[in-house]
């Protein structure tokens, strides 16, 4: 790659014949420098180059963020990597595994996997721009995560305002951020639940 100010060079040639016989065929430049090339640009062609290498465990937590709390904002968003974070601290596994969580029936912790894949959901939100503010705070939560602004009070729950599901009847909410309402559930003793 040129840096500001150098001189400008000529790049190299090389075409793929019209006969259509493939990378076999490349002129002026040799298989080794091509592929140098090509390793070389790479990172340009990824949708979130910025960002830094991000593992395929950030790219799912970042979707699962983005797939929860897209329209909450960075504050939103947030708070839903702080409830995944809370449930790794509980249940002592990796973020991957909680976002993953599912009964087997197809109903999985974080609704945004349900009738869906990890990798289906990664592909559908990495080309959204909030993907990148998701992706960021998936990799804190999963390489920092004393940095996260702990907003939710240690809660391990949350469902839309509005929404009551079972578990979340005859509680209050330890805090409401944007239209999310965070719970703090404990377990209880004999439960079958992770955290």
């Amino acid at each position: 790659m040129m840096e500001p100010g150098s001189p400008a060079r000529s790049c190299p040639r090389w075409y793929w014949p019209a006969s259509g016989t493939g990378p076999d065929h490349i002129s002026d430049v040799g298989r080794s420098e091509f592929l140098a090339l090509l390793v070389s640009f790479w990172p340009f062609f990824l949708p979130d180059a910025g960002l830094g290498a991000a593992t395929y465990e950030q790219r799912v937590v970042a979707a699962v963020i983005a797939g929860e709390a897209s329209n909450q904002g960075r504050a939103g968003m947030m708070a839903v990597a702080e409830v995944v974070h809370q449930r790794v601290v509980e249940s002592g596994w990796t973020p991957l595994r909680v976002v993953t969580y599912g009964n087997g029936s197809g109903n999985h912790a974080f609704s945004v996997l349900n009738r869906t894949t990890p990798s289906a959901l990664v592909g559908k939100w990495q080309k959204e721009p909030v993907y990148n503010t998701a992706l960021e705070l998936a990799q804190l939560l999963c390489e920092a995560p004393e940095k996260l602004a702990a907003t939710t009070r240690s809660a391990n729950f949350f469902t839309r305002l509005g929404e009551k599901p079972e578990w979340a009847r005859g509680r209050k909410p330890v805090v409401v951020i944007k239209d999310h309402a965070f719970y703090r559930i404990p377990k209880t003793a004999g439960s079958r639940r992770a955290w």
